[in-house]
């Protein structure tokens, strides 16, 4: 059994809905950098600990809201972003 389908049962036997873990998210994220194949980001009034996303899993919104980072929810949730 794989670490999602374990989380995902668990909401099932907590007697709330399943989260889909590979569904989508919206992240508000602080940009600090990347590289031609990933995002160097952090949380918001969280110095440090930024963290690498990869550009083929996550998307950067445009202007005016390009702080906001969509990706699966695994990805963020990995990272600790959730």
């Amino acid at each position: 059994m794989s670490r999602r389908q374990r989380e995902t049962d668990l909401f099932e036997a907590l007697g709330g809905e399943a989260t889909d873990p590979d569904g989508l998210v919206d992240v508000v994220l602080v940009h600090e950098g990347e590289s031609a194949k990933a995002w160097l980001l952090r949380r918001s009034g969280a110095p440090g600990g930024a963290k690498w996303a990869p550009k083929s899993l996550v998307r950067r919104a445009e202007p005016p809201h390009q702080d906001v980072f969509e990706m699966p929810r695994w990805v963020a949730a990995e990272r600790g972003w959730l």
